[in-house]
């Protein structure tokens, strides 16, 4: 089969060499191959390429971008026949997402500098990828990568996150808590005077109190615990020290021998730069509880199996 001479080629071009290698009558190997079957192959070629970006050759930088592009083109094609996307799909999506993605160059937001651009980016990420937790946004990051690009990459996403507010650090408490089988109801708390009428609106509405570490709440745990004792209502705190006050337990993670909440676990990696790829992130699977036995004896809690009392850990 004879292929157009031109003094250039394009991308369009590539396409259909690719097609023609597939079709019948094509290239043998190039019609055996599966997603599957070149996976390493694109890897390869990835590697190859940041080589020649890490030597600063930009001939082979041009030739290895062209061997990551055919890869690119290849997977597309499978798909092409079976029916699913094409390259023209592949591009289409990309850019969609780059016009998106820039709405201080294609729309009419106002950035001052990269930070508001990054911050936007991942805001738009989040959104479009429906991720409304922090636990979505590091459970993202790919499983495939090699471990310690992961955990770099999972603490760069951390890091770069805005604080972990208490609306996201209370879903994380709720959803680990349903998981152990509790009914747990949000209630908002605006300013101090809210206290008493909040705390006890929730007695013998709910079976616990969840209340995350940057609430107020959290700094008023005496007022609480004289309205939830005697009522025997168990209230989850967002750390430990706010247990010694009035918490009966707190949402936490194992990280060594010392007991983080949701929130506080997230604070360790983004602002003190905890290791991820030693510390467990914010899994709900991985959260347990820890408890107070004081407050526990006071109210006739009956202790659930697997909980550990504060400060007699192991």
């Amino acid at each position: 089969m004879n292929f157009p001479q031109k003094e250039k080629y394009t991308a369009e071009d590539l396409v259909s060499i690719v097609e023609i290698l597939r079709a019948p009558g094509g290239c043998p190997w190039d019609r055996e191959q599966t997603h599957a079957s070149i996976r390493k192959n694109l890897l390869e070629e990835t590697y190859e390429a940041v080589e020649a970006i890490d030597t600063g050759d930009a001939e082979l930088l041009k030739e290895e971008l062209g061997d990551v592009l055919l890869q690119v083109v290849f997977h597309a094609q499978l798909e092409r026949e079976q029916g699913s996307f094409d390259f023209d799909d592949v591009c289409d999506g990309v850019v969609r997402k780059m016009i998106l993605r820039h709405p201080h160059v294609f729309g009419d937001v106002t950035v001052n500098g990269t930070g508001d651009v990054l911050r936007n980016w991942d805001a738009i990420k989040k959104a479009t990828k429906h991720q409304t937790s922090q636990t979505e946004v590091l459970r993202s990051v790919a499983s495939s990568l090699p471990a310690l690009m992961r955990a770099q990459k999972v603490r760069h996403k951390a890091a770069a996150s805005e604080p972990f507010a208490a609306e996201d650090c209370a879903r994380e408490a709720q959803e680990a808590l349903e998981a152990k089988g509790y009914s747990v109801e949000t209630y908002t708390v605006s300013d101090s005077n809210d206290i008493q009428a909040v705390v006890t609106t929730a007695v013998g509405n709910v079976d616990a109190i969840y209340i995350p570490t940057d609430n107020t709440l959290a700094d008023n745990m005496e007022i609480v615990k004289n309205i939830t004792v005697p009522a025997k209502l168990p209230v989850i705190a967002g750390e430990e020290n706010m247990c010694s006050t009035g918490g009966l337990a707190t949402l936490s993670i194992s990280y060594y021998s010392m007991g983080y909440s949701a929130g506080e676990m997230a604070y360790e990696i983004m602002v003190n730069g905890a290791d991820p790829a030693t510390t467990p992130i914010v899994y709900a699977e991985e959260v347990t509880l820890k408890y107070n036995k004081e407050i526990a004896d006071l109210i006739g809690w009956t202790i659930p199996e697997g909980m550990v009392a504060i400060g007699e850990e192991e």
